[in-house]
């Protein structure tokens, strides 16, 4: 990890670093799953 400014609490980190990575693999999910249904045909 690596040292954050004292104004950014732990918890509003953790929650916008998750959420971001949530997000992001959810995005990946989908792509990956409508590549493989096309690939199916």
């Amino acid at each position: 990890m690596f040292v954050m400014d004292p104004e950014v609490t732990s918890d509003e980190f953790l929650i916008y670093f998750y959420g971001s990575a949530y997000i992001i693999s959810g995005i990946f999910m989908l792509g990956w799953y409508f590549i493989y249904k096309l690939l199916k045909k």
